[in-house]
């Protein structure tokens, strides 16, 4: 997926967490739509979640934000 960005705009890196693969699938899907936000990757629980995360992110974490819905 190829994301463009306007000059100025930053945008959120999203990994989707969640047990159920369709609602994981969803979410994705909803990403794709969106022009501020983007999906980098998925997991199913919380430790595969962390682990990703570890693996994703840049020297710096500027914001986490968990949300169980």
């Amino acid at each position: 997926m190829m994301v463009s960005v306007q000059k100025g705009m930053r945008m959120i890196r999203t990994l989707v967490v969640d047990d159920h693969p369709m609602i994981r699938q969803t979410l994705r899907q909803y990403l794709e739509t969106s022009t501020d936000a983007w999906c980098v990757g998925e997991a199913a629980n919380g430790v595969e979640a962390v682990d990703l995360a570890l693996q994703l992110m840049s020297t710096t974490v500027e914001n986490w934000t968990l949300i169980d819905v």
